[in-house]
């Protein structure tokens, strides 16, 4: 005999995703018996210190769709002016280094969040939902019951004693403490090895001012201030954030592959001051005279797992599942995701329609996602001081971004499981194509000598297969309509994959580096020339004409554009 559970969802967290998917849960499934434990009590400090700060097109859309927080993000948080990098490493001036960003707001909004302010005016917003909240208690156990109800043991502050509850659905929200895959031995270690430290500061810490006083023209080749973008400063192994938020403070953090960058000499704050000097001195000294409001270092933050999702009711979320990198601000966009997977397999299951295929599903398609885009940075950070090369790269990784991931949250793929099935197939392709693609990327950059380009702005939109995938998120389709767009994306990034290995191929005035003996590297270009990129044995079915087209869009996207794009 089933027994009754006291709960039919208890979420272990109230972070971020615990938070987002209490609030999901209350408007979507109205009448649902919801606890949500959480160790720390209100009011939480404004600016916060937790990573998560960025978001992108599809987080955003979740955010203000979904979760219905439109008014209330654009009235209380700022509108991001788009992910902007600054490729090349410490080169000064820093007007003299190269820009990838646009020249004015995307119709696609994102937003910087005030993780603080943002989580406290959530713990109000899912309170009066009727979300049962209790601040101040640390989960202690998660024990899964065996076709009954499962038990949560939690401690109240001051209270000396244990106390136990039971929920028909647990839902692991509680961060790197990953309480559910390390009882169930489902954590699975990243091959990327990178390490992170970051602070906030009080006050605007103003990009703009990094140019020298008499370069007008850099300051004014964009229509907004730079300081409302995710601005990332991109080095040899390494790269470095700065994020406004509306409290008048900024984030800043230093992310790192570990063997080249390790974390021990970035271990306090001390430390990360001296290593921006050495390696972005611009920086330094615009943040010298600051005082951190706090700082934390973490080494090997890329994780990853074998399940997230079971059909025996339980849910892994946020930091809780997986963590792939901050580059590109993606983490809000994979907690959208398994908050909105968590959601369709409860409702599935009040209907009694719950089965463990769709379970899997659920997993097989988000952790395929999850897989690639680690390996968008797994060994890659040694390119990112290759201006030639990251502007092919960057290109590249968002496109994909745009093209497979962002239309999760604002198609809501996760409730139809019909249409997410569909997407398996275009997903491992892709994977495929992606390992080559990186791989030709990392080879180019090895063999090739590194070449200053002409400083300028560089902008996604130029390119106009890359703004077609981006803007096609505002178009309502059906699925067999956008399914064939995705078909048509994957020959795209086909075409672009062969006209960037024509680009890579041809190192007859290349030399030898420095660090590097002219054997090693002839050796490397050879191995360059032998390989065959295409990950269609028969071709990609690409025309000529089709890939002249490819190559007059890039050359188009290689030339800067010092006014709007």
């Amino acid at each position: 005999m089933r027994q009754q559970a006291d709960f039919d969802v208890v979420i272990c967290g109230g972070g971020l995703a615990g938070l987002g998917l209490a609030r999901q849960l209350s408007l979507s499934q109205p009448g649902l018996r919801i606890l949500l434990l959480e160790k720390q009590k209100r009011p939480l400090p404004a600016a916060c210190h937790k990573v998560g700060e960025s978001t992108v097109e599809g987080a955003a859309h979740w955010f203000c769709r979904t979760l219905e927080l439109d008014g209330y993000i654009n009235r209380v948080h700022l509108r991001k002016f788009g992910l902007r990098f600054f490729t090349g490493g410490s080169v000064e001036p820093f007007e003299d280094r190269i820009e990838l960003g646009g020249s004015s707001f995307s119709v696609l909004p994102s937003y910087q969040l005030d993780r603080g302010i943002l989580e406290n005016d959530l713990r109000d917003s899912v309170e009066k939902s009727g979300v049962r909240l209790l601040e101040g208690s640390v989960v202690r156990g998660i024990h899964l019951g065996c076709g009954q109800p499962h038990q949560v043991v939690y401690r109240r502050e001051r209270e000396k004693e244990s106390r136990t509850v039971t929920g028909r659905w647990v839902v692991d929200a509680l961060g790197r403490r990953r309480m559910l895959q390390t009882s169930l031995q489902l954590g699975e270690a990243s091959k990327h090895k990178a390490s992170a430290c970051w602070w906030r500061t009080a006050g605007e810490v103003d990009i703009d001012a990094f140019a020298s006083s008499d370069r007008h023209r850099w300051r004014t080749r964009v229509q907004e201030r730079r300081w409302f973008s995710t601005n990332h400063l991109m080095g040899d192994g390494y790269w470095v954030w700065l994020i406004p938020l509306a409290s008048d403070a900024t984030s800043l953090g230093i992310v790192a592959e570990e063997k080249r960058h390790p974390i021990r000499e970035r271990k306090d704050y001390a430390g990360a001051l001296q290593w921006l000097g050495r390696h972005e001195p611009t920086l330094a000294r615009a943040v010298e005279k600051t005082s951190p409001l706090d700082f934390l270092a973490l080494k090997h933050f890329s994780h990853s797992a074998q399940q997230v999702f079971s059909h025996d009711r339980w849910s892994t979320i946020g930091e809780a599942a997986v963590f792939t990198d901050p580059l590109y601000s993606h983490g809000s966009d994979l907690v959208a995701w398994a908050c909105g997977a968590t959601a369709h397999l409860i409702r599935l299951d009040s209907a009694g329609t719950l089965d463990q295929d769709t379970a899997a599903l659920h997993n097989e398609i988000f952790l395929e996602t999850v897989a690639t885009m680690t390996e968008l940075f797994q060994d890659m950070y040694g390119v990112f001081a290759d201006e030639e090369v990251m502007l092919h790269k960057l290109l590249w990784d968002c496109a994909y971004y745009w093209a497979f991931v962002a239309p999760m949250a604002f198609r809501r793929l996760y409730e139809r499981p019909e249409a997410l099935a569909r997407c398996l197939e275009p997903a491992r392709r892709f994977r495929l194509l992606n390992r080559r693609f990186q791989e030709l990327c990392r080879r180019w950059s090895a063999a090739r000598p590194r070449r200053r380009r002409d400083p300028g702005r560089y902008g996604f939109r130029s390119c106009d297969w890359v703004n077609r995938i981006r803007l096609r998120l505002l178009q309502e389709e059906s699925d067999d309509r956008f399914l064939a767009g995705l078909d048509s994306a994957l020959g795209r990034f086909e075409e672009m994959f062969q006209v960037t290995q024509e680009r890579a191929a041809p190192f007859s005035d290349c030399s030898a580096r420095s660090d590097e003996p002219s054997e090693s590297l002839k050796s490397r270009m050879a191995d360059l020339r032998r390989q065959q990129w295409s990950c269609d044995p028969n071709g990609s079915g690409s025309s000529q004409q089709d890939l002249d087209r490819m190559r007059a869009q890039l050359e188009k996207y290689l030339v800067p554009a010092f006014d709007s794009d």
